[in-house]
């Protein structure tokens, strides 16, 4: 008897605090938060590229030197033929 009135209380306990848990919140107590839309200012290529270390830009040169997309100096100083070169690479469909 006294296992059945602890599991009628545990199941109205557990019915309770589901019923609390999906109650939509009132109107009147959502608060609207002031929300301004930023768009932050484009990096250029140059600026991309300058962003990088130097053996990182060596190592692109000399990729795109391998493929035949470049030729210029391979010294990891970012230059506008570099940019190019990138900028001409084919790019990957994004689904295949």
């Amino acid at each position: 008897m006294r296992s059945m009135l602890i599991a009628t209380l545990i199941f109205m306990a557990a019915t309770a605090s589901a019923q609390a848990q999906t109650t939509p919140p009132s109107p009147s107590k959502l608060k609207q938060a002031a929300t301004t839309a930023t768009r932050h200012a484009l990096q250029s290529p140059a600026e991309t590229a300058g962003a990088m270390g130097q053996s990182e830009r060596l190592a692109i040169q000399s990729d795109l030197a391998w493929v035949g997309r470049y030729n210029g100096a391979i010294s990891g100083d970012v230059s506008e033929r570099m940019v190019e070169s990138i900028k001409l690479m084919p790019q990957p469909p994004l689904f295949a």
